[in-house]
């Protein structure tokens, strides 16, 4: 049970995820290949072209509200 439990912990503690539709009902998790794995706590997001080249980009609001100790969840 203690190994499940820190399973658990560590996929609330790891940062952001980005999923990719693989289209066929799957999901690849590309987090660290996008580069937004360690985002903090998001607060939002929105996709849109910002450099014009035909492709989405990600915009991300984000960031943690936190008390004295600066290492706290």
């Amino acid at each position: 049970m203690k190994e499940r439990s820190a399973e658990v912990i560590d996929e609330l503690t790891r940062g952001s995820t980005l999923l990719h539709n693989n289209g066929n009902g799957t999901f690849t998790d590309v987090s660290e290949r996008a580069g937004v794995r360690d985002a903090q706590w998001g607060w939002g997001v929105a996709f849109l072209d910002y450099d014009n080249d035909g492709r989405l980009d990600i915009f991300s609001q984000n960031g943690f509200l936190t008390g004295d100790l600066p290492d706290d969840i």
